[in-house]
């Protein structure tokens, strides 16, 4: 017999049809199912009974598929962004009235993003959804009955039922211990549904969640791995990791996944890049203006490409380009100067250019004005002998820099007064030969800084062997403002194995736990992003030796990065203050 629950089910014809027309017929079996079209009587005004039934429902099912957010209308813009598409308005009207939303995703669409949903259905981004696959179609849809069941008016009278309670609270326990997370929650719901102050279910239910999600996610990362989605994998992966680190890289996947995309976005950014410096060639100014926006939206940390841009820019406006060769104002140009004319003939990429070295655009160096091409020519033997004895006097002046102790301006990292630990300490640092840091590099860590530190970092090599082991790219910032650090450094490490390593080398003494507030003292941390606590790391405060400056050292074993901030007038609680903020953040 058919409960007098009511169900809404709203999908999209072009993208879950057949699944939501399958899906409807077993939800028939046990509820009344209102599904558009079919249920519509003929004669009667479609939009109003559509909006009567969304009015009337007791249950909302949302069926998501994977192009739920992606339709585009005939003008060519998305469906969901317009408040007269009939998904939209369902759902708008179905979040607006309070009742129960359901998503069910199927066959691997992923749950839509606060920042895909227009605002009228941000609201469904925190629904918990229900997967819905053809491989496992009758258990899923079993489950979405089962969820229907605890949330429908009947539910909400029902009275406890002792010996009931205690039976779904064993197959709640016995599906724990056997890994059976979905079928754990079911249960845990049902008792929820019928009391929830019974035992402990309010916890139990809580892990069994958390536990059914991250089997989800892992399920997810190899399906969208076996179809080649990467990207997908990846933001995966990040759930995942908020959720447990310690599952969040099955089969090294998730590490693959952004290795591929790392690389996707580096020949897309040098393919850009290579567009532009060939429209600057020709002159059609307004073609690289438009490739090198491209760039900066996609690389905003880039300052190489800030400036270049500018450049273009000005040209663009009739004026003079800015001084971006590195010469002082009135000296003459050099050829060759700041990027340089592009090599002719020879080993390059398109149009002559030279190709984009790996992992990197563009070159780095100051950047100028790029020179047309110069005609082809035999090139004298004198320049190349000049070349490579200024590069032996190079290699001399290099060898030198490593051999010679040149005293202040070095990294001097010193211990505590009554420890082994020690802070960094640099004044002015002494600039290296070369960039070892490709701007990639560093524009993944500056992306995990708040932007008011981020934009007073500059690049940093550290001369600690300690700090130095398995380093990607280290920054040093300067705060500006009051109750801020006049220090800070973020280095990021190739894993958590080597961040744990530098910091423990580095970080030496005893410590107590508390709050930070004191000296010689440690917590464990956590963030704060998008509204949900995830985990940090740890972090240890005391007093640098010789300095007594105010210092901090933390860890955020997701990213990978360690942190150092000090100050020499900062009090303990200052810092910590000022610390609640300093991230990093997965997304700054």
């Amino acid at each position: 017999m058919k409960e007098a629950t009511r169900v809404f089910v709203s999908y999209r014809r072009e993208d879950t049809r057949h699944v939501a027309g399958r899906l409807a017929d077993r939800l028939d079996e046990h509820f009344h199912v209102f599904m558009d079209i079919d249920t519509i009587e003929p004669g009667m005004d479609f939009t109003e009974t559509i909006r009567n039934a969304v009015t009337e429902c007791d249950v909302f099912v949302a069926v998501i598929g994977n192009q739920w957010t992606k339709t585009l209308d005939e003008a060519g813009q998305r469906r969901l962004d317009d408040p007269n598409d009939w998904v939209t308005a369902e759902t708008a009207a179905a979040l607006q009235r309070g009742v129960p939303v359901i998503p069910v995703l199927v066959d691997g669409a992923r749950m839509p993003t606060r920042n895909e949903l227009p605002e009228a259905l941000a609201g469904l981004a925190s629904r918990q959804a229900v997967p819905l696959r053809h491989e496992s179609f009758t258990s899923d849809a079993s489950r979405l009955v089962g969820a229907i069941e605890r949330r429908s008016p009947s539910a909400a009278h029902a009275q406890p039922d002792t010996a009931q309670l205690a039976a779904w609270d064993a197959q709640a326990n016995q599906a724990a211990i056997e890994g059976r997370w979905a079928d754990a929650v079911d249960a845990l719901e049902k008792i929820k549904a019928v009391d929830g102050s019974y035992a402990d279910v309010a916890r139990k239910l809580q892990i069994a969640r958390q536990q059914r999600r991250i089997t989800e996610l892992q399920a997810e990362i190899r399906a969208q791995a076996g179809a080649g989605n990467w990207a997908a994998v990846a933001t995966a992966g990040t759930e995942l990791a908020g959720l447990d680190p310690a599952k969040a890289d099955p089969d090294g996947l998730v590490s693959r996944a952004r290795e591929a995309v790392g690389d996707s976005r580096r020949r897309q950014l040098a393919g850009l890049f290579d567009k532009a410096l060939q429209a600057e060639a020709a002159g059609r100014w307004n073609e690289a203006a438009d490739t090198l926006q491209q760039i900066s939206a996609l690389d905003p940390g880039n300052a190489d490409i800030a400036r270049r841009l500018a450049a273009v820019r000005a040209r663009l406006g009739g004026g003079v380009p800015p001084n971006l060769t590195g010469q002082p104002p009135g000296s003459p140009n050099v050829p060759g100067a700041g990027w340089g004319a592009p090599a002719v003939g020879g080993d390059g990429g398109a149009g002559g250019f030279p190709a984009a070295p790996p992992g990197g655009y563009p070159p780095a160096g100051p950047t100028g004005f790029m020179a047309m091409p110069p005609p082809k020519k035999k090139r004298s033997p004198v320049p190349v002998i000049i070349a490579a004895a200024a590069a032996a006097v190079v290699a001399i002046v290099v060898i030198a820099v490593v051999f010679y102790d040149p005293g202040p301006g070095r990294v001097l990292p010193t211990p505590s007064t009554t420890t082994e630990v020690r802070t960094p300490v640099i004044e002015t640092p002494t600039p290296t030969p070369t960039d070892i840091f490709t701007p990639s590099a560093k524009t993944e860590l500056l992306s995990h800084i708040p932007v008011e530190i981020r934009d007073t970092c500059d690049d940093y090599t550290s001369d600690d062997k300690v700090l130095s082991v398995d380093l990607v790219v280290a920054v040093k910032c300067s705060p500006t403002g009051t109750g801020v650090p006049k220090n800070v450094w973020y280095f990021n490490y190739t894993d958590a194995a080597a961040m744990k390593k530098a910091f423990d080398g580095f970080v030496k003494g005893t410590y107590k736990s508390g709050d930070c507030t004191k000296d010689q003292q440690t917590l464990t941390t956590e963030t704060t992003e998008g509204g949900k606590k995830l985990p940090g790391g740890i972090l240890k405060c005391y007093k640098g030796k010789g300095t007594q400056d105010t210092t901090f050292a933390w860890t955020h074993d997701f990213l990978h990065i360690l942190t150092f901030s000090d100050d020499p007038d900062l009090t303990f609680p200052q810092m910590k203050k000022w610390w609640g903020n300093a991230g990093p953040y997965r997304k700054a």
